[in-house]
C-alpha cells in the first residue's frame, strides 16, 4: 500500500514541550498471505496443545497401571 503510515503519540508528567508528542509513521504494508486449509493458526496450536496434553495424560494413566498391576 503506497502512502501508509501510522502515527504516535506520547504523554510524560514532566514534558517541557507538549506540541512534540505526536509523530507520523511511514509503513511498508502488504497483503497478508492467504491460508490454504482455511483454518486460523491458533486452531493449529490450540490442537497441537490439546494433542500434546492428551500424549501426557495417556503416558501417565499407562505408567500407573504397570507399576499397579
Amino acid at each position: 500500500m503506497t502512502g501508509a503510515h501510522g502515527t504516535i503519540r506520547t504523554y510524560g508528567a514532566y514534558d517541557r514541550t507538549p506540541g512534540n508528542d505526536t509523530a507520523a509513521i511511514p509503513l511498508e504494508a502488504s497483503p497478508a498471505p492467504p491460508h490454504r486449509s482455511g483454518l486460523h493458526p491458533v486452531t493449529w496450536a490450540a490442537g497441537a496443545v490439546g494433542a500434546v496434553a492428551a500424549v501426557v495424560l495417556a503416558t501417565g494413566y499407562l505408567r500407573r497401571r504397570r507399576r499397579a498391576g
